[in-house]
């Protein structure tokens, strides 16, 4: 499994890659222009974003990359808890929006929860 993270602060893409299981490939991006290039260089099985991220936000880039490739699925990673954002994220038709105070909600989306 192949799952972009575009966030951009390195310490919270350091703790997402920390609460996923061993032996998937993790392709860090800083933006969302970083996340499109990163999707159409690896065809990563998931993009996890953020929303609000400079030049290219999260909404912004869910909307590209669902153009260029319909099948990544995405999951929203914010700390962003407003209506308005998640109204724009069912608008897409993500995956999955997660805040940033419940990352373990990463893992049972991907379906990689421990069931024990």
């Amino acid at each position: 499994m192949k799952i972009v993270v575009a966030d951009d602060s390195v310490e919270m893409r350091r703790l997402i890659r920390s609460i996923l299981p061993p032996g998937i490939e993790v392709i860090e991006c800083e933006d969302g222009m970083a996340a499109v290039q990163a999707v159409r260089q690896h065809a990563p099985n998931w993009v996890l974003l953020d929303i609000a991220m400079a030049p290219l936000d999260g909404l912004s880039a869910a909307a590209l990359l669902q153009e260029i490739a319909p099948n990544t699925q995405i999951i929203f990673v914010t700390a962003h808890n407003e209506v308005r954002w998640r109204i724009a994220a069912e608008r897409l038709r993500v995956s999955g929006y997660v805040l940033k105070d419940e990352l373990e909600q990463i893992t049972q989306i991907l379906g990689l929860a421990d069931p024990g």
